[in-house]
């Protein structure tokens, strides 16, 4: 059906189809911290949007 082919869209144009598919590689990563941050750290809900309120909510 795919022969073995995907495709990685992007909005950065600033960045090489190496880094791209580096970052997507990168991706279970973030997504096993956050996975951590809202189960073993039962942090949740977060409705916070900006950097400071968010760090602020976590070191609470």
């Amino acid at each position: 059906m795919y022969d073995g082919y995907y495709a990685i869209e992007t909005n950065d144009l600033e960045l090489s189809p190496k880094e791209i598919i580096s970052n997507y590689g990168m991706l279970w990563q973030i997504e096993e911290s956050f996975r951590i941050m809202k189960s073993t750290m039962e942090v949740r809900p977060v409705f916070h949007w900006t950097e400071g309120r968010i760090k602020g909510h976590f070191m609470v």
